[in-house]
């Protein structure tokens, strides 16, 4: 689990922080942003943020020794959206998908990955508990 989050969350995110940073530092700087511009950077940060942060609570929850993934509907959404976020900035740079572009769709990936390993263990768990009960 750890090396998947290394390999595929850990550099977009911080290629997220970089971008957001340059961009908001700079736009203030020279003051160069209008408030629709803003608008947008915002929205594009908030949706980034939302994608990333599911993936790292999903990753939070598989290395929990007993997962709970409360919050399923938002974790999925989360997830779907940043798969197709993903897919949408890969196709912004070009057409023709190259590998150097797949980086977008790694935190998809490791994340749907990461939630099944995780709703598995639980599913286990939370049945082992239940035959200890009964």
């Amino acid at each position: 689990m750890t090396l998947g989050a290394l390999i595929g969350l850990l550099p977009v995110t911080l290629l997220f922080l970089w971008g957001t940073g340059v961009v908001l530092f700079e736009s203030f700087k020279r003051r160069l942003i209008d408030p629709g511009a803003f608008m947008l950077v915002l929205g594009i940060v908030m949706v980034s943020t939302f994608c990333l942060g599911c993936g790292w609570w999903i990753y939070a929850q598989a290395m929990h020794p007993r997962p709970q993934l409360r919050r399923h509907p938002v974790l999925l959404l989360g997830w779907v959206i940043g798969v197709l976020w993903g897919i949408g900035w890969a196709l912004i740079w070009d057409v023709q998908l190259r590998l150097s572009h797949l980086v977008f769709l790694l935190p998809g990936v490791i994340t749907g990955a990461m939630y099944r390993v995780t709703w598995k263990r639980e599913r286990q768990l939370r049945a082992q508990s239940m035959q200890s009960t009964a």
